[in-house]
């Protein structure tokens, strides 16, 4: 619920003001996605749960730069949620054949820890609503900081919506 709200008012915001200047206002078929998306969050959440992966404590921004070595850094943003958030964000940037050797590998450590689980369809139902969620973290940072500083993040909330529209797809 917390999500859908949140989204629901960057979506009307289309990223803000800055963000609409950096990157342009979304098409119409992308709103129209993302209000489906936004309007389905309910079922969607029912069928990952149904997947069977449990939420776990996750590091929640999981990227490249919070690794040294075999060390992972910048614990401020973990939250007990659904691993694959911390999946999908640790390939962000990923070739397509890397990515898919990742969650390959991460699929047979869940489903040797949960048998009958069903952890690569629960990162596919993932996929958009991890963007949508990028874009309302991006959209609450952007509005917690200063204007002189917008200019450097006006780019980090719309394509996030575009990436959720697309991965929702275009009701038609």
């Amino acid at each position: 619920a917390d999500l859908g709200a949140a989204a629901a008012d960057v979506v009307a915001r289309r990223g803000g003001g800055a963000s609409r200047r950096a990157a342009g206002e979304p098409p119409p078929d992308a709103l129209a996605a993302l209000a489906a998306l936004i309007d389905g969050l309910d079922d969607r959440f029912a069928a990952i749960e149904a997947c069977g992966v449990p939420m776990t404590l996750v590091h929640g921004d999981f990227h490249s730069g919070n690794l040294r070595g075999d060390v992972i850094l910048d614990w401020g943003d973990s939250v007990l949620s659904h691993p694959g958030f911390d999946l999908l964000r640790a390939g962000e940037g990923l070739a397509p054949a890397d990515a898919d050797v990742m969650i390959g590998a991460w699929t047979r450590e869940w489903r040797a820890a949960v048998p009958g689980c069903d952890p690569r369809r629960a990162v596919d139902l993932l996929r958009p609503v991890a963007e949508l969620r990028n874009a309302v973290m991006y959209a609450g940072f952007l509005d917690q900081i200063e204007p002189s500083e917008w200019p450097y993040h006006a780019l980090d909330v719309l394509p996030p919506l575009l990436a959720a529209a697309d991965l929702a797809g275009v009701p038609g």
